[in-house]
């Protein structure tokens, strides 16, 4: 009996081993991807001013997306299809406002899960108080690109499957394991073009594909003064005034 023991304790520990192992080079992993991304820099996000081009089937949609993130603000400016429109959030609620309807308020989960975009560090894992486990599991190759593959748990209890470059760390490719009270289904999105944002060590990727088509960043600022007008949901003047379209607003290149 004892020699039975002895055998099965011997295998255990070269197990234990591996375990430990994995777990070391996953934390390893997703440090270096942190300080490859900007690391502490992160953290320095007063404000952030994103010109964007969406793709998405047959629609092409130019948006503005203004947000204060020390006080939880997000203006999303929107021309669809020629159509001006926009959504606000802010602690107090949200809204949003399209000439056929005019100004209507957003549901309050509409309006939580808008702020989630906010977290922009959530989004490319560099805020790592908000991941609950994180498991390494092995190596594969996205688009090309030979990945380090984590299994990651956030504190929120989401899943998602991350891939990052060998090479570089950035985070390439997150496949993300969404749950709802009918269905679970797996959303993948691909992170690429990855650049400096302007007068900063802060990288992050100015393209994201996924599914529901390709969201192209054409400008980022960050830091730049923030006028608060701009989180009130008043409608455009013309349109208060009775007309059908407000006044075209030019979106910068």
């Amino acid at each position: 009996m004892k020699f039975i023991k002895l055998i099965f304790l011997t295998l255990a520990i070269p197990l234990s081993g591996t375990s430990a192992l994995k777990a070391q080079n996953a934390e390893n992993i997703l440090k270096k991807h942190i300080a490859a991304m900007g690391g502490k820099k992160w953290n320095d996000i007063k404000t952030i001013t994103i010109a964007s081009h969406t793709k998405a089937l047959s629609m092409e949609v130019d948006g503005n997306e203004t947000m204060d993130v020390t006080k939880e603000k997000m203006r999303i400016d929107m021309s669809v299809m020629g159509t001006d429109c926009y959504i606000i959030v802010t602690p107090e609620g949200g809204w949003g406002y399209m000439p056929a309807r005019g100004v209507t308020p957003l549901p309050a989960d509409d309006a939580k899960e808008q702020l989630k975009k906010m977290n922009f560090r959530d989004e490319y894992l560099i805020d790592k108080s908000n991941i609950k486990s994180i498991e390494y599991a092995g190596n594969e190759t996205i688009d090309n690109v030979p990945c380090y593959k984590l299994n990651v748990t956030g504190k929120d209890d989401n899943t998602q499957t991350a891939f990052f470059d060998i090479a570089t760390y950035y985070l390439v490719c997150s496949v993300k394991h969404v749950k709802t009270a009918e269905h679970n289904f797996d959303m993948t999105f691909n992170y690429s073009n990855f650049q400096a944002i302007p007068g900063s060590s802060i990288i992050m990727p100015m393209t994201t594909t996924s599914e529901h088509g390709t969201v192209t960043y054409k400008t980022i600022e960050i830091n730049k003064p923030v006028d608060e007008k701009i989180f009130k949901p008043d409608a455009p003047a013309a349109a208060a005034d009775g007309e059908t379209e407000p006044p075209k607003k030019e979106i910068s290149k």
